[in-house]
């Protein structure tokens, strides 16, 4: 209900923009930026339909693609540097401003059923809504409906082009000059040589519970059984056998599982596993090799074929059949003969095989991109023509300003910039010097100049921008603000004396830019130290790397072979002749090759020779510069990174860059003991800092003669890079100084969703746990039709037991009380003898009449009122039905609204908000009057509703269901140790009204946590950090983590060593459920917890966790859960057993039962004339609508 709120509040706040001022100069050109093309695709973890993905991003590498996917599925892309993924919710306006559409995948255009109006509409709104549309490597069918054909026949005229994979889907379309034939896509792939041997890759599908358009449920047994015998067959002439997955989601997975479960063969240890589940090297690599495979999956088959392995397809669907058709492959299998198919035999005819020749299949294959060729050619043809160009002054919050054409230099402080804001949902956009113009300042909120020199446009531009009100920021990386600094640079010395007038008028007219600007932001400390004499703000935000330096650093790493009877010392800045830094490391270098013959220097650029190296020429390699997307791999190259720096005022203000392409790597790098250097390197942990020449000595001699030093020292620096010095980790810092962010945690991470999925899978690696890729609906009532519920009420009625009906609002926002009071309740009776529990949502009580009137009784769960429910309470207390009401906080009433405005709302001191908010618990209070009875939480929530009210009061504990229990499981099942030896205490934060909470124990926690060194705290959530926690996560002391849905809450909770529970004590928070404690309790973490009422239910002293009153008793509970981990073990196993046994099972079923008992026999209340009154008088006109209905009620 919020997010509306807050949307508006973003609009009132751009409307106050000021106007913009007619424009003046002609329109020009915006900045040049890469054709964008949206992908829309099949996004299961399917390795086939991934891998289209891939081959179409190394066909176009200056095309920048981008694809809509969730969170998790940023790590399998993360390698391919022009691809961005982006939220799904995006799709549809990216649809439309994206220069082309690309959509890719096989079986698209199936008719499901007879009725294909609602998958077609998808199609012809994504046709209206692209620029142009493609569609790559599918093929159609099969289809029950002529009409189905037509309207496609018809649709796709209006595609720029339609490529299919088999001949009979191209030829439906026979005529049409947008549709071709060419085969499939991975034909193409390029498979890298390898010799063959006895090695059989098989891959398998899981066949049960398919029960769809191909109904191949039916061939599970006789499937599996083939399957083992080949193996088996397979093992005993001798093969390898690797069992791969193709598609986790589809159940391959599970197939493997149960065929490994019921293999039992000699020589079993030759059957391995290849699972796709990040990279496609994960199950491509076990193809290079394979003599033979057997393949269920599409894509198996064509990169069996295309690895000229010999290949036995085994055919379910139509797809496959016309492809083989296609190609006359004489040899595969149908799911329907396999029972009667003998594996031996069938293993012997596929060795007998000869593979099938691909080569022409795949030049063939290229034949798919023949419309996206065009279609790209006319887009880069119409930027010339200055055709189809996005407004160029369309609004952003932040615009650089660029004043360098230096390439590197730009990309670290523009580009990398720009990326760390907008991961952070921060809109941003790049205007050149050259073309700056005064119509620019209307556009940002705030602005950034690089390295720009002063011109009448610029000067202009930035006094336009002061006359808005607005600020401008002067960046820059080097000391090039006054020639004080650069006078003696020996690049300057040795200019013309022209070049020289030339330069120093540039530096100059930096330093007059910087003298206009209200601030500055650069790399480094000592810049900041000199710039902080012009200007008085200084932000220091130092060079990171870019999530494309990441995804090519990752690329060379996994392509990384070396010599192991080297070692390589790289040196990547230049020449090593009148190099300063150079020679400060030259007597060390001659030294080191002279006394280790194993040692070589790998150098980029100029390759002439000091004369102390001149002995050991040949052991010095010599590398041509490469562009920068290049660099990884070469860096890879080399065990050891150089990097010596001359200790000048210019070199103290220069980055550590060096440092950070090589860490990327796991590249240990030995550096001079200054600048940057000295504050980024901590010294034998990640690099070796040094400051005499007997230091380079003692420090290139130990990593060479210690591989495994050298190793470790490599890969902390990668993992420190990765965590503080990336684009995804850092930029919260720039927020804050351009646009007055917050320092919570919504501000601190990325707004990124893959950047957000990536913080929590890799904190969970850390903590022995493996982020579950399985999908769980967070509302799984949702998928329950109310036929089904319907008839489940007749059955439970015929069966003897009553049924007790749960009320709800589907349109609410309040589904997490529902899960916990409706759902769970229902799902544990489940198993009772008397009750049967469903669900009605107010939106079809109309169509609902058969289950209301099969009802014992009703609960209404957290219901506002309006009429559909007093008409509901009307017709059955006229049965003589019972109507209880269910709430699980003390909200009923406008006098309690002021604790809900604190709790909820954006802006308490808003009078709109006050009076939503008011109006919701007013609504609340109504909805109870309507009730016989009430139901609560706890029994502190009962005595106090006792006090207040006539009516009965049942308590209902909240408690977890069987998903929560089964992931929870999982959980401790799979859970591995922690590798990172820390000791992590937790504090998860539901919305950011719980500062105060925090504040009781913030002065222990943070004295712990100063204490033991190993120790970090986990924040989560909605959380506001002060100066002192701010602190500590710049130290790494704190990590934080963004709001997650409850499965991954789970996760979470279980990674934590303590989850802390500090509570005001009030009579609202007493009210409160213990959610916290036992949801923490079942996956095995203790709580350390306010002496609250439901707290102390749920934690037995010292057992099961702690209760703490003072912070004397915080800090001792914290101390005896830090000093024993076997008694803190011990602790985790009691809390799981306690909240499964209180909160789950024959408990919760009980407490269930006792309450819908005890509704049958309470009094029986009319319908109050004030409830009808009050409805009847509202004037609400939409009570779906929120924003009419609540404030009616104020």
């Amino acid at each position: 209900l919020t997010r509306p709120l807050r949307a508006a509040g973003s609009l009132a706040r751009r409307a106050l923009r000021p106007a913009p001022v007619t424009p003046t100069p002609p329109p020009r050109l915006p900045e040049p930026r890469p054709t964008r093309v949206l992908v829309f695709a099949f996004l299961a973890g399917n390795l086939g339909d991934d891998l289209f993905v891939r081959m179409l991003c190394d066909r176009y590498p200056e095309v920048r693609f981008l694809l809509c996917a969730g969170g998790d599925y940023e790590g399998r892309f993360s390698d391919v540097p022009n691809l961005t993924i982006r939220p799904k919710a995006e799709f549809g306006s990216l649809a439309g401003s994206c220069d082309a559409v690309v959509h890719i995948g096989g079986c698209c255009f199936i008719q499901h059923e007879k009725d294909f109006s609602r998958l077609y509409d998808n199609d012809r709104g994504l046709l209206e809504a692209s620029r142009h549309l493609v569609f790559l490597g599918s093929n159609f069918g099969p289809y029950t409906d002529d009409a189905y054909l037509e309207s496609y026949r018809e649709l796709f005229r209006g595609y720029d082009g339609v490529s299919f994979s088999d001949r009979y889907s191209a030829g439906l379309f026979e005529g049409y000059p947008n549709v071709a034939y060419a085969p499939d896509i991975l034909f193409g792939y390029p498979s890298r040589p390898a010799q063959k041997r006895r090695h059989a890759v098989i891959s398998v599908i899981e066949l049960a519970g398919r029960d769809g358009r191909l109904a191949i449920s039916q061939h599970a047994e006789a499937y599996r059984a083939f399957m083992l015998g080949v193996v088996r067959s397979l093992v005993a002439r001798g093969y390898e056998v690797t069992l791969a997955s193709f598609c986790e989601e589809q159940g391959d997975e599970h197939e493997i599982e149960a065929l490994l479960d019921e293999m039992k063969v000699d020589g079993q240890e030759r059957v391995t596993t290849a699972l796709y589940r990040h990279h496609p090297d994960e199950v491509v690599r076990a193809l290079e090799d394979a003599e033979c495979v057997i393949a269920t999956h599409f894509h198996a088959m064509v990169l069996g074929f295309a690895h000229g392995c010999k290949v036995l397809p085994v055919v379910y669907d139509q797809k496959t059949r016309k492809v083989l058709n296609d190609l006359s492959y004489p040899l595969s299998l149908g799911l329907e003969e396999l029972a009667d198919a003998n594996a031996d035999a069938w293993v012997g005819r596929l060795i007998a095989e000869k593979p099938l020749d691909a080569h022409e299949l795949a030049n063939a294959s290229a034949g798919h991109f023949r419309f996206l060729d065009h279609v790209l050619a006319d887009v880069s043809a119409a930027r010339e023509r200055g055709e189809g160009t996005d407004d160029p002054f369309a609004p952003c919050q932040v615009l650089f300003v660029n004043g360098c054409d230096l390439p590197t230099l730009r990309r670290y402080r523009v580009e990398h910039q720009r990326e760390q804001l907008e991961l952070r949902g921060v809109s941003t956009d790049e205007v050149h010097a050259v073309d700056v113009d005064p119509r620019d300042a209307e556009r940002a909120d705030v602005f950034v100049v690089y390295r720009c020199p002063v011109t009448p446009e610029v000067k202009r531009f930035i006094e336009r921008a002061h006359e808005f009100g607005k600020r401008v920021y002067f960046d820059v990386d080097d000391l090039v603000t006054d020639t004080r600094y650069t006078n003696e640079l020996p690049l300057v010395q040795e200019m013309s004396e022209k070049d020289r007038a030339v330069f120093d008028d540039g530096i100059a007219r930096n330093g007059r830019t910087l003298a206009l600007c209200d601030g500055a932001i650069v790399t480094t400390e000592r810049l900041a130290e000199e710039l902080g004499r012009v200007v008085p703000k200084v932000l220091v935000n130092r060079n990171v790397a870019s999530r494309a330096m990441v995804a090519l650093s990752e690329r060379a790493l996994r392509g990384l072979s070396r010599d192991p009877k080297t070692v390589v010392l790289g040196y990547f800045s230049g020449s090593m002749t009148h190099n300063a830094d150079f020679e400060l490391l030259l007597p060390a270098l001659a030294s080191v090759l002279g006394q280790r013959p194993q040692a070589r220097l790998k150098v980029v650029g100029e390759l002439e020779l000091p004369p102390e190296l001149e002995a050991f020429s040949d052991r010095v390699i010599h590398a041509e510069k490469v562009a920068w997307e290049e660099l990884p791999s070469l860096i890879a190259s080399a065990d050891v990174n150089l990097a010596p720096l001359e200790p000048t005022v210019f070199n103290e203000a220069k980055s550590e860059n060096k440092w950070t392409e090589a860490a990327l790597l796991a590249v240990p790098t030995v550096a001079s003991d200054f600048g940057a250097f000295a504050r980024v390197i901590e010294d034998g942990v990640t690099g070796l800092l040094c400051s005499t020449t007997g230091d380079w000595e003692s420090a290139l001699l130990r990593l060479i003669d210690d591989e495994s030093f050298r190793r470790e020292l490599g890969e902390r620096a990668r993992k420190r890079c990765l965590a503080a010095h990336v684009t995804e980790r850092t930029g919260f810092g720039l927020e804050r100084f351009l646009l007055g962010a917050p320092a919570d945690i919504e501000h601190l991470v990325p707004t990124d969703e893959a950047a957000r999925a990536r913080l929590v899978r890799e904190h969970l690696a850390t903590r022995g746990l493996e982020w579950a890729r399985a999908s769980f609906d967070p509302e799984p009532w949702r998928g329950v039709s109310l036929e089904e519920r319907v008839e489940g009420a007749r059955a439970a009625a015929e069966a003897g037991c009553r049924v007790l009906l749960l009320v709800y609002e589907l349109g609410c926002g309040d589904s997490a009380t529902f899960r916990y009071f409706g759902y769970n309740v229902a799902q544990r009776l489940t198993s009772s003898e008397r009750w049967h529990a469903t669900y009605a949502f107010v939106e079809e009580l109309a169509q609902a009449r058969e289950l209301v009137e099969a009802a014992a009784a009703v609960v209404l769960v957290r219901c506002r009122v309006r009429p559909e429910l007093v008409s509901l309470a009307r017709g059955v207390k006229a049965r003589g039905t019972r109507v209880a009401y269910l709430i699980d906080d003390n909200a009923l009433g406008v006098e309690a609204a002021q604790r809900i405005v604190g709790l909820m709302a954006t802006d308490p001191t808003s009078e709109f908000e006050n009076a939503f908010w008011s109006g919701v618990c007013e609504r609340f209070r109504l909805a109870s009057e309507l009730a016989d009875a009430l139901v609560v939480p706890n029994g502190y929530f009962a005595d106090l509703l006792r006090r207040r009210t006539e009516k009965p009061v049942f308590v209902l504990h909240s408690s977890v269901n069987d998903e929560q229990v089964e992931i929870a499981d999982a959980i401790v099942s799979g859970r591995r140790p922690a590798t990172d030896g820390r000791f992590v205490v937790g504090y998860f934060s539901g919305t950011s009204s719980h500062q105060e909470d925090f504040a009781l124990v913030e002065d222990g926690v943070v004295s712990f946590l100063e204490r033991h060194e190993n120790a970090t705290l986990l924040l989560g959530g909605a959380f506001l950090l002060d100066d002192r926690l701010q602190g500590l996560l710049s130290r790494g002391r704190v990590t934080l983590m963004p709001r997650v849905g409850y499965v991954t809450l789970q996760y979470l909770q279980a990674s934590v060593d303590v989850v802390l529970a500090p509570l005001v004590s009030d009579e609202f928070t007493n009210c409160k459920s213990a959610l916290k404690i036992f949801e923490a309790g079942i996956v095995g973490t203790p709580a350390v917890a306010s002496p609250t009422f439901s707290y102390a239910e749920a934690i037995d002293q010292e057992v099961t966790g702690f209760i703490c009153e003072s912070p004397v008793e915080w800090d001792a509970a914290l101390e005896a859960l830090y000093a024993n981990s076997g008694a803190r073990r011990k602790m985790g196993e009691a809390a799981r057993a306690f909240a499964l046994a209180h909160y789950y099972g024959d408990a919760v079923r009980a407490e269930a039962e006792a309450v819908a008992e005890g509704l049958l026999g309470v009094p029986a209340l009319p319908v109050p004339d004030e409830v009808e009154q009050a409805v009847e008088k509202s004037g609400v006109t939409s009570w779906d609508d929120p924003f009419q209905s609540n404030p009616a009620f104020a």
